[in-house]
């Protein structure tokens, strides 16, 4: 092989090699960027959103279903890096709930993506409170749903398995349902 060809083969193995190191993960790029709350991003270290995400599987041209979003928490990573090739769905408490922290979370969710409306894009708010309302998405369209820290929540109204229908129900076939539950030991009592 001539002497220029290794010098040639060389400069492209190092200018790929740089390309590829600069190319950072277009997830992580939605996890660290700078619109998101300040307090939302010190709570990274603990949440790991790029890891979990990227664990889930989660993709640009998916449509993902995230089951009460809260705050926005991860809203502020997925609704920006679904917004031009995927779709959003936010599954969250009926306005018209009864309990007042569902629907002071969810005007407040709402009022976050009115005054955000470019950086989140279309996101789709559906209701959510299982066992009466579980409509999340329309049915074999999500690729994903996701739901952090809420298990415990419907376990104690015994409504844990409405949800997990609802779940179900959204899926496409060959769809991953994400589950992130919180650390206390859930004591389960069967019934015989």
């Amino acid at each position: 092989m001539p002497r220029y060809t290794y010098k040639t083969f060389g400069l492209l193995i190092m200018v790929l090699s740089l390309v590829a190191c600069g190319n950072s993960d277009p997830l992580e790029n939605y996890t660290n960027h700078s619109e998101r709350t300040a307090s939302f991003i010190k709570r990274d270290v603990y949440r790991s959103p790029n890891q979990t995400l990227s664990f889930f599987g989660i993709n640009k041209q998916q449509t993902v279903v995230e089951i009460w979003p809260g705050g926005g928490w991860y809203t502020e990573i997925l609704a920006p890096y679904l917004q031009d090739n995927g779709k959003y769905y936010a599954a969250h408490f009926p306005l018209d709930s009864d309990i007042s922290f569902f629907t002071r979370m969810r005007s407040n969710f709402d009022k976050k993506l009115e005054e955000s409306a470019t950086l989140y894009g279309d996101v789709i708010t559906t209701n959510f409170r299982p066992p009466s309302s579980v409509d999340i998405a329309p049915s074999s369209t999500a690729d994903r749903v996701l739901t952090f820290r809420n298990v415990h929540n419907w376990m104690r109204n015994n409504s844990e398995q409405a949800a997990f229908n609802s779940f179900y129900k959204s899926l496409k076939p060959g769809g991953i349902l994400g589950v992130l539950n919180i650390e206390r030991q859930i004591h389960l009592v069967s019934k015989i």
